[in-house]
């Protein structure tokens, strides 16, 4: 048995194929090849942690969609998804948050990622954010903004996977090796996904139509002084552990 996980299937959302620009030429063909790609994958006996934004519906469509995938599907419920009374209609076991033992860790499972946002604590108190607690955190909820593997975060909406669901050893294999990285090569990951994500986050305000989000429009596209600042400290950091070993890294 595999134990999957996976999230931001959004089964049903026509906005998410243009917000994402999800590479199908109708909902229809979305739905229909995240099925294939699920199946072709797991195995009837195999467990799948979704990790939130199952379907767009109602409870009879996600049923249907349920129903039509393979594995024990387990729910931590994402903001789409409805209250906990609504999901448990559809699948038995749901929650907001777990934390579940994984290859000799303990691993958080959780739909929203942790970050520095407007009502974090109150978010976590409810249980619809993840607690800045240091162990390992599998999250979905960011998309085209968010970033595939970030400070022991793991990010398994299935933009970042091809829209298959990720295996346990596909995972293990991250942990592991960020967990064996020199942290001076750490430092200088951090940096550049810091950098990438800026990249990234020019270029879909600049893509992204006015009539699609124009909140995010009237965003600033630049780095906020918070940002400005984190990325001078890991510049210092890195300098400094470079200095100290004498030479510049391979």
């Amino acid at each position: 048995m595999t134990v999957w996980f996976t999230a931001d299937t959004h089964f049903r959302h026509r906005n998410i194929m243009i917000l994402d620009h999800r590479p199908f030429k109708s909902l229809e063909e979305h739905d229909e090849e995240l099925v294939k790609r699920w199946n072709e994958k797991v195995k009837p006996g195999d467990t799948v942690y979704h990790l939130g934004d199952f379907c767009f519906s109602g409870i009879g469509r996600s049923v249907e969609f349920k129903d039509r995938l393979n594995g024990n599907i387990i729910l931590i419920k994402g903001n789409h998804d409805g209250g906990m009374t609504r999901m448990r209609k559809v699948f038995p076991d749901v929650h907001k948050t777990l934390v579940i033992e994984f290859h000799g860790r303990k691993v958080r499972l959780s739909h929203r990622p942790r970050r520095d946002w407007a009502e974090y604590e109150r978010k976590v108190e409810e249980g619809m954010a993840p607690p800045n607690d240091g162990l390992w955190l599998l999250h979905g909820h960011t998309h085209l903004g968010g970033r595939k593997v970030h400070e022991r975060q793991i990010n398994v909406n299935v933009i970042f996977w091809d829209y298959y669901p990720v295996s346990e050893f596909e995972i293990l294999s991250i942990m592991e090796m960020e967990e064996n990285l020199p942290k001076w090569r750490q430092l200088i990951r951090r940096l550049y996904g810091q950098i990438k994500w800026f990249a990234k986050m020019r270029w879909l305000f600049k893509e992204l139509p006015q009539r699609q989000a124009p909140h995010i429009q009237e965003r600033a596209v630049l780095p906020s002084r918070r940002e400005r600042r984190l990325l001078r400290r890991l510049l210092e950091q890195i300098q400094t552990r470079i200095r100290e070993k004498g030479r510049r890294p391979a």
